[in-house]
């Protein structure tokens, strides 16, 4: 049992990790005054968007242990 909540963990932290990414990704894409005075625009959404491609890689391997 100790092992599959540690599983379950391990999900629920990628999933979390997946649905940050995401939000942060939407807000400066949909919202204007979000990057209104923001100068590196590109080089964070460069950044979150490869922290939302591991997440989501490293929930697709969890999900498969």
């Amino acid at each position: 049992k100790t092992m599959a909540t540690f599983h379950e963990a391990l999900i629920k932290s990628y999933e979390a990790e997946v649905e940050e990414a995401k939000a942060v990704l939407k807000l400066y894409l949909n919202n204007v005054t979000a990057v209104a005075d923001h100068t590196e625009i590109l080089k964070d959404l460069r950044e979150w968007t490869a922290k939302l491609s591991e997440a989501e890689e490293n929930l697709k391997t969890a999900k498969s242990l």
